[in-house]
C-alpha cells in the first residue's frame, strides 16, 4: 500500500515528500503487476471484506473477520508457496481455487432479501 501512496502523493505530502526521492518511486504500471501476482484466493478474500466491511459493519465485526481471514489464510497452500517461491527467487503458482477451495465460514455476511413484500 505504501508504493500506491508514493506514487499518487508523494509529491503533495508534507510528510512524505522530504523522505522520499521523486526519481526513485515505482511507476504506476507496476502496481497493476504486483496484484495480478497475488494469490487468487488472497484476492477473492480481500475483495469482498473491502466490499462487504464497509457498510453496516462494524469495526469490531470488521477487524474479526480480517482477523479470521489472516488466520485461515496463513495455514493454506497458497501461503506456503508464496513463502516457496520467493525463497527460490522463482513465480509463484498458486494451487488453490476461489471457487473450490474457500474456506467453510466464507461467505460470513447475511444477504438482504429484496423480495417484494406488496
Amino acid at each position: 500500500m505504501l508504493s500506491s501512496f508514493n506514487v499518487l502523493n508523494a509529491h503533495i505530502s508534507p510528510l512524505i515528500a522530504p523522505i522520499v526521492n521523486i526519481n526513485h518511486i515505482i511507476r504506476p504500471p507496476h502496481f497493476p503487476q504486483e496484484i495480478c501476482e497475488t494469490s487468487p484466493m488472497s484476492c477473492m478474500l480481500n475483495r469482498n471484506m473491502i466490499i462487504r466491511n464497509g457498510h453496516n459493519t462494524s469495526p469490531e465485526e470488521a477487524h474479526l473477520i480480517e482477523s479470521k481471514s489472516i488466520y485461515w489464510v496463513a495455514r493454506q497452500a497458497d501461503a506456503k508457496e508464496g513463502i516457496h517461491s520467493f525463497l527460490e527467487k522463482r513465480p509463484a503458482q498458486f494451487p488453490m481455487d476461489p471457487f473450490k477451495d474457500s474456506p467453510d465460514w466464507f461467505p460470513w455476511w447475511r444477504e438482504t432479501s429484496t423480495k417484494s413484500r406488496l
